[in-house]
Order: C-alpha cells, then structure tokens, then sequence
C-alpha cells in the first residue's frame, strides 16, 4: 500500500493524481484543505490539520484535526477530533472526539464522544457519549449514554443511558431514566425505568396482549374475526423457509406452537415495512387474512405473530399495503 504525507492543497491534489492509497494531511492549523474527491485514495487528517470534505470523499480524523462534511462524505473521528456534519454525510466518533450535524446527516457515537443534532438528523450513542438533540433529530442511547432533546426531537433509551426532555419531543423508554417536561411523552417500555415528570404512555402490558389486543395495539384491521396481516416474499413468493405464498393461496402449516417464541407457525408482521424487517431482501409483499382467535403475539424485536394458517387467500401489495392489480 502507497502512502504520502500532505501539508497543503496542492500536495493533496497531487497525491491524488497519483492514486496514492493513503493520504496523511498533516497541515497547518491556518490552512483549510478542500477534499472533493479522492477516488481510490484514502485521508487521514492528523493534529491540527483541518479540512472541508465533499461529494464522496473520505477521511479518518486523529489528534485534534477538524473537518466540515458535505454530500455523501465520511469520516471516522478519534481522540479529540471535531467534525461538522451536513447534508447526508456520516460519521463515526470515538473517544472525546465531538460532532454537530445538520440535516439528515448521521453519526455513531462511542466512549465519551458528544454530538449536537439538529433538523432530521441521527444518532446512535453507546458508552460514556452524549448529546443535545434539536429540531426532529433522532438518537439511540445505550450504556451509559445521554442525551438533551429539544423541540420535536426523539430518543430510545436502553440500559443505563439517560435523557433531559422538554418541549414537543418524544422518548420511548426501555431502560434507564429519563427527566422530562410536563408536555413530553414518555412511552414506557419496561417497568424498570426511572421517570419523572412527562405524560407517562404505558406499553409495559404489551407482553401480556392476546391477538384481539395485539390487533388494536398495532393498528390491523380486523373485519369478521379476521385479521388482515402482511408477509414480505421474494420474487417466487415464498422465503427461505420455503412455504408458498402466492396470490391466491391459502398456506398452513402442521407445526404450529402456541408459545411466545419464533418458530412453530407461519409468521407476519402488523404492516409491509415491519414483515420486511425480518426478511430484508423481499422484492415483493402480500395481505394475507389471519383468525384472530388463532394469532399468537411474539414479543421481542420488531413486532410480529404467528398462526397455524391463511384462512383469506394471499393478495400482492406494496409496501404500503396498498392492492397492486396484477398484470394481465
């Protein structure tokens, strides 16, 4: 692998030229460097370098460099090392290193690393990290995380991790503790969440739900007894379990278990999007008719229910649910 150490513009765009496949920009704290794009090479920002990175290009920050992000650039931040996000660039940060983002850009977060969201942004915070979300920004706080959400902000606890809310935005709790305006809601996923203040929306019973309930918890329809559930296929109708489920057909299966547990029946999902979850190469999608009095809710994960079989035949739709007519 070819490397070379840059300290200005022209050296970088040189290097380029020349395809070298790491490139050390090792510059002056007065130079800004612009990175456009490096096609196969790769930047490594060291000490107090700095940089504004563009389109696709790519970098890993170390020491206490600093860089700009627009488009679909990327970079891995270390130590104390400071980026700011836009558009829908990405980032990783580890260590004390700290971010801000705009727009629909999107960090991970490790260790004590901070970032401050704003507009749609995302997060996913693990360890010591922290941040301040903003505007209808979005995080995932796990371990010892935290987070302050303002505005239409939202955020998922787990573990021990923790969240200051207030104004119009949104936590779903599964573990930790959150502090919260009077206006903010709380959805209360476990029991062993510490809260105070907020307006408090229980879903700890939701491990407790039979089909009826499950149904009017995730919002199917439900006519006669029946429940209209979705299945996510491939272009074969079927998954790699191998059960056909083509328009018009009526699949069952002898193995059927009624216990909360994966397994033992023919599985779907309250909508499309939540069926297509647990099969991530579906191309296509059907409605299915389902007896409510035979569902069995598995809790866990995305939400999803097993049955013994389809009692309404298997109709295409899209991922919205919506009919797809079929072609003559």
């Amino acid at each position: 692998m070819s490397t070379r150490t840059v300290t200005n513009q022209a050296e970088l765009d040189q290097a380029i030229r020349d395809k070298v496949d790491l490139i050390r920009i090792h510059s002056d704290p007065a130079v800004y460097i612009v990175i456009s794009e490096l096609g196969s090479s790769r930047a490594e920002l060291r000490e107090s370098s700095r940089a504004v990175l563009w389109g696709s290009s790519r970098a890993e920050l170390r020491e206490s460099s600093r860089a700009e992000l627009w488009g679909s650039s990327r970079a891995v931040l270390r130590e104390s090392s400071r980026a700011v996000l836009r558009e829908s660039s990405r980032a990783v940060l580890r260590e004390s290193s700290r971010a801000v983002l705009w727009e629909s850009s999107s960090a991970a977060l490790w260790e004590s690393s901070s970032a401050e969201l704003r507009e749609s942004s995302r997060a996913v915070l693990r360890g010591s990290s922290s941040a301040e979300l903003r505007e209808s920004s979005r995080a995932v706080l796990r371990g010892s995380s935290r987070a302050v959400l303002w505005e239409s902000s939202s955020a998922e606890l787990w573990e021990s991790s923790s969240a200051k809310a207030s104004e119009a935005s949104t936590v779903s709790a599964f573990g930790g503790s959150v502090r919260a305006s009077p206006l903010v809601a709380v959805h209360l996923h476990s029991a062993t969440v510490d809260v105070k203040g907020g307006v408090i929306i229980d879903h700890t019973h939701v491990a407790d739900m039979d089909g009826a309930a499950w149904c009017v918890y995730h919002g199917v329809e439900v006519k006669r007894g029946i429940a209209t559930l979705y299945k996510a296929v491939n272009d074969r109708w079927t998954t790699d379990r191998g059960t056909d489920y083509s328009p018009g057909s009526k699949p069952s299966c002898d193995d059927f278990k009624d216990t909360d547990a994966c397994g033992g029946g023919l599985h779907f999902g309250p909508s499309p999007s939540c069926a297509r979850v647990y099969f991530e190469s579906a191309t296509k999608y059907v409605a299915v008719g389902v007896k409510v009095s035979e569902m069995r809710p598995i809790n866990g994960g995305y939400p999803k229910c097993k049955a013994p079989r389809v009692v309404r035949a298997c109709r295409e739709v899209d991922i919205h649910g919506k009919p797809v007519e079929a072609k003559p």
